[in-house]
């Protein structure tokens, strides 16, 4: 049995947890997007000729 403030504090941090992974998710999709956008240019690059 818990209490009430270990219930509340055992919410707060897997709400915390949630939020946590929610962010680490979206700033790794914009990492890949960026290093995907930069494979593009490169490649662009690589054939765009002398």
């Amino acid at each position: 049995m818990s209490t009430k403030a270990q219930q509340a504090l055992a919410d707060q941090r897997e709400t915390m947890k949630r939020e946590s992974a929610r962010k680490r998710s979206q700033r790794h999709a914009e990492e890949s997007e960026a290093r995907f956008e930069q494979r593009k240019l490169k490649r662009k690059q690589k054939h765009r000729g002398h």
